[in-house]
């Protein structure tokens, strides 16, 4: 996505032939704010925001739970010790729902993005995601899908 495409998407600058206009073709931004819970298969909202806005920038500012019991959904532990530690990036993180698709997020950070930590105390590890994506969805057999989320703009 080129800077010009951006900055439509983001001020509602649009050129036409003559010039700028103020009136936007493209859709406003999106935000999903909800918690997405790792270790539960009610992440359908979430999922169908993803579906909607494929190719598409979007807002997320929310908290990923990798709680204690998220380690008991994942067959391999190294991918859970990578979540809970934060360390995200082009990581495929299952996404439970009540479905029989499997689907999974992969973020892919901009390189001045900071180090991600995991909040937690007791076993419950909340990790913040503030920022705008740009949404690529893929599909494989299985059914699955691969949510790749391209971080476009860092957000304070």
């Amino acid at each position: 996505m080129g800077i010009l495409n951006l900055l439509k998407r983001i001020t509602g600058l649009s050129t036409s032939s003559f010039g700028i206009s103020w009136f936007s073709s493209t859709p406003a931004i999106e935000k999903f704010t909800q918690p997405v819970y790792l270790s539960r298969n009610d992440n359908g909202d979430l999922i169908a925001f993803l579906n909607r806005n494929d190719k598409n920038v979007i807002a997320l500012d929310l908290t990923l739970d990798a709680s204690v019991s998220t380690e008991i959904r994942y067959k391999d532990r190294g991918t859970f010790l990578k979540i809970r530690a934060g360390q995200l990036n082009g990581l495929e993180i299952p996404l439970y729902s009540r479905s029989e698709d499997i689907n999974y997020l992969e973020f892919h950070f901009c390189s001045q993005h900071p180090q991600i930590s995991a909040n937690g105390e007791t076993g419950v590890y909340e990790i913040p995601i503030r920022s705008l994506f740009e949404v690529l969805r893929t599909i494989h057999s299985g059914p699955s899908r691969i949510f790749h989320l391209k971080e476009v703009i860092r957000r304070a």
